[in-house]
């Protein structure tokens, strides 16, 4: 004979049972879970660990919650750096201004990059370029060291400051020596050339009786004279043109582009408008050799009918500008390491501590635009 009071036993083992297999599940999967943080913690890890920048986590409190291995062994960065440990800003203070920046992230304020300095054990300076970002509650920070790379830069930027003194130099030296061939040209071959044909004009009037082909050789002679001391004026002016000593850049612009007007049939167009006396002769030599440049591009390459010369003070700057209608310069012509003379107006505006910009193009012609700014006495050397 049966019993009734069997079932409810046998029920309550199968929902034991069931209960056993559940735990078992649920161990399983959190085993699963634990594995597979394990190895996604040790992929971030030895990814982390490959990157040579100093990577960072804080929590909330800024103290280390997470170091890669080149900011845990570099002592130049923080010789006691320990996870749960304080950042160094929060032993040694804060020299760079950056606690505040942190917390400022924290609140919720936008990420930011800045250079750092540090000192490693040995004094030496270390230099860091910082990215601090938000991360969750905490704070990522990115320490990129560019000591190397800065010095390099220092050097670099010494080198160019040296190059470009001597390139200044150069100029100047070359000046001197254009003004010194000028005068000796004017001096000397100049005035023994003007005396030969004052000999052959007073020979010409003495010997009225001699023939026919004598007479015509000492025209010949007077002739040929004559355009040597032509020769000798043009090569003065194109050396150091008088004008610009005696009576100014203004009159010395004036003068060369009536002449370079008259040799390519180009259509002049000035406006000159500077204080008397703004410019003074550094910067008058200067000025002038670099419109004379602009101009001999101008006929040798532009292809145009007409040029346009302004000059004036704008925005506590002496401004040039230097146009015409032609083809117009491309911007590979015009950034070309070899275009001397490009080169040469930048070099000659960078004298003077200002700037030279070039552009151009098809249709457009080509504009030179020189900015120089002004002493504080209003004034140019």
């Amino acid at each position: 004979m049966r019993t009734k009071n069997a079932g409810p036993g046998r029920r309550s083992d199968h929902r034991d049972a069931a209960s056993g297999e559940e735990l078992a599940r649920l161990e399983a999967e959190n085993a699963a879970l634990a594995a597979a943080l394990g190895e996604a913690e040790l992929l971030f890890a030895s990814f982390m660990d490959q990157i040579p920048d100093r990577c960072v986590l804080l929590d909330e409190e800024l103290r280390y919650r997470y170091l890669n291995r080149a900011a845990a062994a570099a002592p130049s960065f923080d010789p006691l750096a320990s996870v749960g440990g304080p950042i160094r800003t929060l032993r040694e203070g804060d020299p760079n201004g950056l606690l505040e920046r942190y917390r400022a992230v924290l609140a919720g304020g936008e990420s930011f990059v800045t250079s750092v300095s540090l000192h490693d054990e040995e004094g030496a300076e270390r230099r860091f370029s910082l990215r601090a970002f938000k991360v969750g509650s905490g704070l990522g920070l990115v320490w990129t060291e560019v000591t190397e790379s800065r010095r390099s830069e220092e050097r670099l930027s010494a080198v160019e400051a040296e190059l470009g003194a001597l390139a200044q130099h150069i100029l100047e030296v070359r000046e001197e020596e254009r003004k010194a061939v000028a005068r000796e040209l004017h001096d000397e071959l100049g005035q023994a050339l003007t005396a030969i044909e004052l000999e052959l004009r007073a020979m010409a009037r003495v010997h009225k009786d001699v023939g026919e082909a004598q007479r015509k050789r000492l025209g010949e002679l007077l002739y040929m004279t004559n355009q040597a001391i032509r020769s000798v004026q043009r090569l003065c002016s194109e050396l150091r043109p008088a004008v610009l000593d005696r009576l100014g850049l203004a009159a010395a612009i004036e003068w060369l582009s009536g002449e370079m007007a008259s040799r390519s049939a180009l259509i002049p167009s000035l406006r000159i408008a500077v204080r008397e006396g703004a410019i003074g002769p550094k910067a008058s030599t200067a000025l002038f050799r670099i419109i004379q440049e602009s101009l001999t591009n101008v006929v040798r390459h532009a292809g145009a009918a007409s040029f346009a010369i302004e000059l004036g003070e704008e925005g506590g700057a002496v401004l040039l500008r230097v146009r015409d209608d032609g083809v117009g310069i491309s911007e590979a012509q015009a950034s070309s390491p070899g275009s001397f003379g490009i080169q040469g107006i930048r070099e000659r505006a960078r004298g003077l501590g200002g700037s030279a910009s070039i552009r151009g193009g098809p249709g457009l012609g080509t504009e030179l635009e020189v900015r120089i700014p002004l002493t504080p006495e209003g004034r140019l050397p």
